[in-house]
């Protein structure tokens, strides 16, 4: 039985550029979706507390443990996978895609007494997809959302709870005039080992333009997120930092076609190895941080300047000498200049913005692409992605190993463990591209590889004195 984990299949990078190996034209396959990023999902009331709980690493290629030790070293193995299904979907697929730049969080600002009161957090976000349906009103499917529209339109997609903040976020954010082809939100929530990326609701209410309105079809969604700014691929998105491909249960487009977050958690969430804080946001931190410290060191500096002049005094009534009245005489104006400092630095910090401040808030530029497709030939697709995956099989199992070198600090054992997650990861991989494939003798020898590569990973956790991550083993 194949894992799970390889129905959600996810690219894992530690800032790096997903290449996107040239574009491909915008066919009329394509459709143009709105994206609107929320602190909060609308449909889906899921806690975000509750999705960021720790759980297992084999969903991506790269753990982002090792992403975050040797993720530039396998750069040219895995930067043209989202590129790759980037262009099998466009040529056999229909689909939809919105794009939108958010704040992904924010500077925070902890206990006073701290000397690095400041630090940057990226925070949930929920992205919300729709697909308008551009229909003349009193069309084949049209709903209007408008004060007489019957709400009962929307039950099978949002509970009775929820419905007036999901009209809100249709005709507010998201522009909507009419009920949308397509409905989706995506939890995108950090903690400790990166970012998740969690599917809570899909709802494909109407077919897209060209797609089948009556069969049937395997859909996917796909999330893209990129910090701003010059890619060397060229993709206006930026430079990419996560990328997931999840392949949802068949659907077949009408009112009620809905899958909510039970139906969805078959696809466990992808893990990334996390957004580069920018340097602007580094910056503000080190800048705010900096005023705390100067004030710290300028106190301190007055305080050893009034034990310098009271040392000095001190000589002086035990030795009233000429010398020792220049020290005295020294030592008061080095002690004023202190205190000057001082007040001038205890200004600056007192004048640092607080918790909710404008300067603080609204941080961590990134963009979000987020795509929903039906596939219209699915042996053609399926034979895309089998290449596309296959060929980054091979490079991923070799990057690390052919160039990571021990270092003093990098024990013999370390690199046996990076080695060995690395070859699973390229098992994995070599895994989805056979299952998609579908020849069963492949899958077999892909399974075995698997089972070998976890086998080895046990072996480099109990070398380095840590519990074996794979207990269950049929072996």
């Amino acid at each position: 039985m194949i894992n799970l984990e390889l129905r959600a299949v996810g690219t894992l990078l530690a800032a790096l550029s997903l290449a996107s190996g040239g574009s491909v034209a915008a066919a009329e396959t394509d459709l143009a979706g709105r994206v609107h990023v929320a602190e909060q999902c609308y449909a889906a009331k899921a806690e975000f507390a509750e999705l960021a709980r720790p759980g297992t690493q084999e969903a991506g290629f790269l753990a982002p443990l090792l992403a975050s030790f040797v993720g530039s070293l396998v750069q040219g193995a895995v930067s043209g996978v989202a590129g790759a299904i980037d262009r099998a979907a466009s040529e056999h697929t229909f689909k939809a895609s919105g794009t939108r730049g958010f704040a992904h969080g924010k500077v925070r600002r902890s206990d006073e007494a701290s000397l690095t009161p400041f630090s940057y957090r990226d925070g949930a976000r929920c992205l919300v997809l729709a697909v308008p349906d551009t229909d003349r009103a009193g069309s084949r499917g049209v709903v209007a959302i408008d004060a007489a529209s019957d709400l009962s339109s929307i039950d099978a997609v949002a509970p009775s709870t929820s419905r007036a903040d999901l009209l809100e976020v249709m005709t507010g954010p998201l522009g909507l005039r009419n009920l949308p082809l397509v409905y989706a939100e995506i939890a995108v929530v950090p903690d400790r080992q990166g970012v998740r990326i969690v599917p809570l609701k899909v709802w494909y209410r109407k077919a897209l333009p060209k797609a089948s309105r009556s069969r049937t079809q395997r859909t996917e969604l796909h999330v893209a997120l990129a910090s701003p700014g010059y890619s060397a691929e060229g993709d206006p998105l930026g430079s990419f930092y996560a990328f997931s491909r999840f392949r949802l249960p068949r659907m077949r487009p009408g009112p009620t076609s809905v899958l909510d977050q039970d139906d969805l958690r078959d696809l466990n969430p992808i893990f990334h190895a996390g957004r580069p804080v920018a340097a602007v946001d580094t910056a503000l931190v080190a800048e705010l941080n900096g005023a705390v410290a100067a004030h710290q060191t300028a106190k301190a500096t007055t305080l050893k300047a009034q034990a310098d002049l009271r040392a000095a005094q001190a000589d002086f009534e035990d030795e009233p000498t000429a010398a020792h009245r220049v020290a005295v005489e020294t030592r008061s104006a080095i002690l004023a200049r202190a205190k000057e400092a001082e007040q001038r630095a205890g200004v600056a910090r007192a004048d640092l913005p607080g918790e909710g401040n404008s300067r603080l808030t609204a941080r961590g530029r990134a963009n979000a692409r987020v795509t929903f497709l039906t596939i219209r030939d699915e042996n053609r697709f399926a034979k895309a992605i089998s290449t596309a995956l296959g060929a980054q099989a091979e490079g991923v199992g070799t990057a690390v190993a052919g160039r990571l070198a021990p270092s003093p600090a990098w024990s013999a054992d370390d690199t046996a463990m990076v080695t060995a997650r690395t070859t699973l990861d390229s098992a994995l991989v070599a895994l989805e591209a056979a299952t998609t494939e579908g020849d069963p003798v492949k899958i077999a020898a892909a399974e075995a590889a698997v089972l070998v590569a976890k086998a080895k990973v046990n072996e480099a956790a109990v070398a380095l004195g840590k519990a074996p991550p794979f207990l269950d083993l049929d072996l």
